[in-house]
């Protein structure tokens, strides 16, 4: 009896040593994501830094691991791949739409959007940047009915932003860095029904949607600055976004308004300037801050076109330029507090 208690003492011993052994063994899972550093490779130094201040990885490539894992029954490499995978949805995969990349090919490309990719991070508030970005020359999809914004799509984990190495201008990069925030805003802000209802109902009331400004709406100022200003309308006032630079079909150039004031000696910078405060006013008592994108002598088709052009300003201007441009119109101050206080508090945006 005393040799089998002493066997079974040894065989639990030999067990436990066995299990401590099997934890201590266990397998580290790598993190492919981390961004490793190499001084003596600008674009890999470049990609580090960003990572080391934003904790966002960027690749040129959608494979960002291969691994070799084993072998198979006959004896052939078994590899195991991590790839940026666009056609992960939060809780589903699709298998009908392929996407394909032309990658960037040179140093001084990779280096150009890897400058993009830390301004725009740098825009971005925490809340917003996304788990991963893809760098690429041009982005499409198998799919004709999906809809690729230009320069950017968003992806589950990943945000590909593509055709932007040509963009190097600083004020270039930053307007278009606050179009692709604006826009993914834009996306959140229309999933929500009672937001877009509150929005619109200022406007709505009114009956002001998709109206002449100077027939159906009464705008005196506007009819008065479109005699006084050729081929200006209240979608050009400011070269910012929501507005659009004024194309002359003469010279085939694009102007802002007080470049095309000057050009044409239409009036005074100081004069220009009051016109197109009292263009805004005309148009702010209705709740609108420009018109149609098919014509601005128009009010915004519906409540979408809407939303979207006080969205964008309200990304480019922020807070205080926001209320100092239009702060002197009630109703679109009215629905720039429903907008903003939306994005702030419920998204948790910092603007």
């Amino acid at each position: 009896m005393k040799h089998v208690i002493i066997l079974l003492i040894t065989l639990v011993c030999v067990t436990s040593c066995s299990k401590e052994d099997a934890i201590d063994k266990q397998t580290v899972l790598e993190n492919v994501y981390t961004i490793e550093d190499d001084p003596n490779d600008p674009v890999q130094h470049k990609r580090y830094q960003i990572y080391q201040t934003y904790q966002v990885p960027v690749y040129f490539n959608d494979t960002i691991s291969v691994k070799e894992i084993g072998t198979d029954w006959y004896g052939n490499p078994v590899k195991r791949y991590e790839t940026l995978d666009l056609n992960w949805g939060f809780d589903s995969y699709t298998t009908s739409i392929k996407y394909k990349y032309d990658y960037l090919q040179t140093e001084e490309d990779k280096l150009n959007a890897l400058n993009f990719a830390e301004q725009y991070l740098e825009m971005c508030s925490k809340s917003m940047r996304p788990f991963s970005i893809m760098l690429a020359n041009n982005l499409t999809s198998t799919s004709t009915s999906l809809n690729i914004p230009d320069n950017y799509y968003v992806g589950l984990r990943t945000l590909v932003l593509f055709d932007i190495a040509n963009i190097t201008a600083p004020d270039e990069i930053q307007s278009t860095s606050q179009t692709i925030i604006g826009d993914m805003l834009i996306q959140k802000i229309s999933r929500n029904k009672t937001i877009v209802d509150q929005f619109g109902a200022v406007s709505q009331e009114l009956q002001a949607y998709y109206k002449i400004w100077t027939i159906d709406l009464e705008c005196t100022n506007v009819a008065d600055c479109d005699k006084k200003y050729q081929n200006i309308t209240v979608n050009n006032l400011y070269e910012e976004a929501p507005y659009v630079l004024i194309y002359n079909k003469w010279d085939k150039k694009e102007y802002t308004f007080m470049e095309y004031v000057e050009k044409y000696n239409l009036a005074t910078k100081e004069e220009a300037d009051a016109d197109r405060k009292l263009y805004l006013q005309d148009i702010g008592r209705y709740g609108f801050i420009r018109g149609w994108s098919n014509g601005g002598v128009l009010s915004p088709m519906n409540i979408n076109e809407d939303l979207q052009y006080f969205v964008l300003a309200i990304v480019a201007l922020g807070k205080e330029g926001f209320t100092e441009r239009y702060g002197v119109s009630p109703l679109v101050m009215t629905k720039f507090n429903i907008l903003y206080d939306y994005i702030t508090i419920d998204l948790n945006v910092e603007l």
